[in-house]
């Protein structure tokens, strides 16, 4: 038995031994009627299904997203006043800092130099005298020599 292909229809098979025009097709295996219905059917049930959770998804998202917004906009109002705030106390102490500055300056000329000036008028006198300042304390001079 030769298969040759037909003049007219090109896709189809002719079976050249038989003198009838019968196009040989491949046995299908037959579906009861109605049962093609039920697939798409529940194909169309799990799409709807499958959308509206995706609906409730983007809709729990996008309430999601407003709500990280406001959040956003009370966390930079907030960022805000304390950073003022925070500016407001930098100016404070770098006030009190100019005033201390000027205090130990103040300190500085009414104490120590008044110090330097009177060590220096009278330098014969420290220099005769029995005690030596050490930091600030008045230490006889045996116990700063090394003992033998």
């Amino acid at each position: 038995m030769e298969k040759t292909k037909a003049h007219h229809s090109p896709g189809l098979l002719r079976d050249e031994s038989s003198s009838s025009s019968r196009v040989s097709q491949s046995p299908m295996p037959s579906l009861p009627p109605g049962a093609l219905r039920a697939v798409p059917s529940a194909l169309f049930g799990v799409g709807a299904a499958a959308g509206a959770v995706g609906s409730g998804l983007g809709a729990m998202g996008a309430r999601d997203l407003v709500a990280a917004h406001e959040r956003q906009v009370a966390a930079r109002e907030q960022y805000e006043a304390r950073a003022a705030a925070s500016e407001d106390l930098r100016g404070v102490a770098n006030q009190r800092l100019i005033e201390f500055s000027a205090l130990q300056r103040a300190a500085f000329t009414g104490v120590v130099q008044r110090m330097v000036a009177w060590l220096r008028s009278h330098a014969k006198q420290v220099r005769e005298s029995d005690r030596l300042l050490v930091d600030g304390l008045g230490l006889p001079r045996v116990w700063l020599t090394p003992s033998l």
